[in-house]
């Protein structure tokens, strides 16, 4: 398992969340934070692009609004994909302009959520998102590498040391002791 999905597995999960409209921006924080999350928030695209580009290996989700003032969500979705793949996306508006929920999941959006927002049901399906491993491959991996077991410890067999002196059975064929590891039989075997 490599360090980023041993660290992922470990810290809070980490979103960044998009919005223009201040009031709903400082709600939405408030609310995962108190579900659990560690929240990064910008107001506008650039801030956003800004916020992940220094803190990229603590997202785990972006949850964007559509509409924004520099630049609209799916267009710093596709900026924020130059940057990195690993990261979930999620789209949030009140008003989706011109795009379709069916365009922005074909986008990769894994769910469009319609404002106004319930913050507890929101962090309920944000925690179920990252959480899945059919949607998170890098969860899937750490649980796929914790869960397997270790390949038996391939030991040497034990030396055993064997001492033969004087061995004498009137019985059977005599054996003799040569070297430090060969018996070898002497003598006719009866039998």
């Amino acid at each position: 398992m490599g360090n980023d999905e041993m660290d992922r597995e470990c810290r809070k999960f980490g979103i960044l969340v998009v919005d223009d409209d201040l009031a709903v921006l400082d709600v939405l924080c408030f609310g995962l934070r108190q579900r659990g999350f560690s929240v990064r928030s910008a107001a506008d695209g650039r801030s956003a692009l800004k916020t992940y580009g220094r803190h990229h290996e603590e997202i785990d989700i972006v949850l964007l609004d559509v509409r924004l003032p520099d630049m609209d969500g799916p267009q710093v979705l596709c900026k924020l994909r130059r940057l990195s793949s690993r990261f979930h996306v999620c789209f949030m508006s009140g008003d989706l302009g011109g795009y379709s929920e069916q365009a922005l999941a074909d986008m990769g959006a894994a769910a469009v959520f319609r404002k106004p927002l319930a913050a507890i049901d929101l962090a309920a399906k944000l925690m179920e998102i990252v959480t899945d491993s059919r949607l998170n491959p890098s969860i899937a991996e750490a649980r796929r590498r914790a869960n397997r077991r270790p390949p038996p410890q391939q030991t040497p067999a034990p030396v055993v040391t064997f001492v033969l002196r004087n061995m004498v059975d009137l019985q059977r064929p005599t054996s003799q002791f040569h070297g430090d590891h060969q018996l070898r039989w002497t003598g006719k075997d009866e039998g």
